[in-house]
């Protein structure tokens, strides 16, 4: 997390949601943008738990972009330590005992002085014994300001957090980041509507982003450095998944024009010149056909007169005559 908060300065991952800024451009340049959001992020939450910190309140609205355009995590007045393990624990034992021992040595400076160093006994003023005229002080009421407090009840200590919660609240981001809204009350509502969700993305994610998403949702990952390492190959899988749309895209785009082409030799238009009107020699073509042995035009020479005519026609067309 940043250690200098200037999330007052700068935009919050959220506005760019709301504005439709994120999702500028093609939507190659949406997904490499969305995946740097999601790895730097990812890494300053990392650097948190390291330090045996949770942030405990990951979202749109505490992600921010720095002056070069970087997203960071703000600091939060909910973050708590955990229980950290290996290498982190030593670190925090360490601190612990340090702790401990400030804390006796202020106690033992605290306590009472020796016996021999305390004043002598017939030098000790002597307590002032109540007179008869006195009441008992057990039966005189206490002044309202002296009336004793009553007890408090020991307050319920708070439930541990670990690190798996952020990477939760992280996910859920990146799903309102797809979906381009928050659709969900909680994230057990959100695990249950995936696949609904899956079908009406603002942009739709890689599948393996989508895979990670789901996989931080459904178990308690409590190490961002698994995840970090799936974020790794995020862009190759996008570059992977845009060469396809690409290929994908100018095969259909070849074959919708091949059947403009053939769509647009088929229909007949009687508005459109007939080559009987344009071409002297189709009506000297008609009459030789028509004069055969059998007085009827053959299937065969039928078939290379319309497609004399298809040409003669499209020819007219494109040369604007």
């Amino acid at each position: 997390m940043d250690s200098q908060n200037n999330n007052a300065s700068g935009e919050t991952l959220r506005a760019k949601i709301q504005n439709g800024s994120l999702y500028e451009g093609d939507g190659l340049q949406a997904q490499i943008r969305i995946i740097d959001i999601a790895v730097a992020t990812a890494k300053d939450l990392q650097r948190a738990h390291s330090k045996g910190i949770v942030h405990c309140d990951v979202n749109p609205d505490t992600i921010y972009f720095d002056d070069v355009g970087n997203a960071r995590v703000s600091e939060s007045a909910l973050s708590r330590r955990f229980t950290m393990i290996g290498e982190n624990a030593a670190d925090a034992a360490e601190d612990k005992d340090a702790e401990s021992s400030s804390k006796e040595q202020e106690a033992a400076s605290q306590e009472e002085t020796p016996l021999d160093e305390k004043t002598p006994h017939e030098e000790r003023p002597l307590a002032e014994e109540p007179t008869l005229d006195e009441e008992p002080a057990l039966d005189k009421e206490l002044p309202l300001d002296e009336t004793p407090s009553p007890v408090e009840e020991p307050q319920q200590e708070e439930p541990p957090v670990k690190p798996w919660m952020d990477i939760h609240a992280w996910a859920l981001t990146l799903l309102e980041i797809y979906l381009g809204e928050k659709r969900w009350t909680t994230g057990d509502d959100a695990k249950a509507h995936l696949k609904e969700y899956s079908a009406s993305c603002r942009l739709a994610p890689p599948p393996e982003m989508w895979h990670l998403i789901e996989n931080c949702l459904k178990w308690k990952i409590n190490d961002f450095l698994i995840v970090i390492k799936d974020l790794e190959k995020m862009p190759t899988a996008v570059m992977r998944a845009a060469e396809a749309a690409a290929a994908q895209q100018e095969s259909e785009g070849a074959a919708d024009s091949e059947s403009g082409e053939q769509s647009a030799d088929s229909d007949g238009d009687p508005s459109r010149p007939t080559a009987s009107d344009t071409d002297p020699e189709y009506s000297s073509a008609e009459g030789t056909d028509s004069s055969q042995s059998d007085g009827q035009p053959s299937e065969g020479d039928n078939a290379r007169e319309k497609q004399g005519l298809f040409s003669r026609i499209k020819g007219l067309f494109r040369s604007g005559k």
